[in-house]
C-alpha cells in the first residue's frame, strides 16, 4: 500500500511538473482553446498581465458559447465543436465589451480548425491561410491582434520540422518571416495577454508545450 502511495504521487507530480507555466500556459489557452491556467502556473508575469488575467478569469465565468452543440460528441464534429468553443471563450475574455460575444462568434466560426494536423506542416497553414483571409475583410476588427497571433502561431508552427515543407527552403524562410511579422505586429497592439504570448513564441520558437 506504502509502495503505490509513493508510485501515485510520483505521477501525480510528474503531471503537474509538466503543465505549462507562465506565459507558456496563457500561450496553451489563447491558441488552443484550453482554459485559463490558475494563477499558481501564471505567478511571476509583469503587473498589467496580471491584471488581464484576473478580468479574463473573471470572464470566464460568465462565457456561455454560442456555437450550436453537435448531436454526436463522439467523432471528429465533436473535436471541431470543442475546439471553436475554445476559441470563442478565449476571445470572449480577451476583449471586454459589449460586443465580444457576437466578435468572437464570427471570428471563431469563421477561421478553419482542422480535426488533426496529422504531422503535416500543410495543415496550420490552411488554418493559418483562414485567418488571413479574416484578416483581408476585417484589418480593422477589434479582434485582428489575435488574428495576427494565430496566423503567426500557426505559420512558426509550420516550420517547427512538421512533414512537406523544408524550413530552409525559399517558402520556408519566407514563412517564417511572415510568422515574425505577424507575431510582431500582435505583440505591438496593446493587449497584454497577447503581447506575453507573441514575445514568447518570437523567443522560443514553440509550436506546442505539451
Amino acid at each position: 500500500m506504502q509502495v503505490l502511495t509513493v508510485c501515485l504521487a510520483f505521477v501525480v507530480a510528474l503531471f503537474q511538473a509538466a503543465e505549462p507555466t507562465g506565459a507558456a500556459a496563457i500561450m496553451e489557452s489563447l491558441l488552443y482553446g484550453f482554459e485559463m491556467a490558475p494563477a499558481s502556473r501564471t505567478a511571476g508575469l509583469p503587473a498589467d498581465a496580471q491584471r488581464s488575467l484576473t478580468k479574463y478569469r473573471e470572464r470566464e465565468r460568465l462565457f456561455k458559447p454560442t456555437i450550436k452543440r453537435p448531436d454526436n460528441l463522439d467523432g471528429p464534429e465533436a473535436s471541431g465543436y470543442f475546439k471553436r468553443v475554445g476559441l470563442e471563450r478565449s476571445l470572449f475574455c480577451l476583449f471586454d465589451r459589449s460586443d465580444s460575444l457576437q466578435l468572437a462568434e464570427d471570428y471563431s466560426t469563421q477561421v478553419r480548425l482542422l480535426y488533426e494536423w496529422e504531422g503535416f506542416a500543410d495543415s496550420p497553414l490552411t488554418e493559418a491561410a483562414s485567418a488571413d483571409a479574416f484578416l483581408a475583410q476585417h484589418r480593422n476588427s477589434v479582434v485582428a491582434p489575435y488574428a495576427q497571433l494565430f496566423a503567426g502561431h500557426r505559420k512558426l508552427c509550420a516550420v517547427t520540422g512538421l512533414e512537406g515543407l523544408d524550413p530552409q527552403s525559399d517558402r520556408g524562410r519566407r514563412i517564417a518571416r511572415e510568422a515574425d511579422m505577424q507575431l510582431g505586429l500582435a505583440r505591438d497592439a496593446g493587449y497584454p495577454l497577447i503581447r506575453i504570448v507573441a514575445d514568447y513564441l518570437l523567443i522560443t520558437r514553440k509550436c506546442f508545450e505539451r
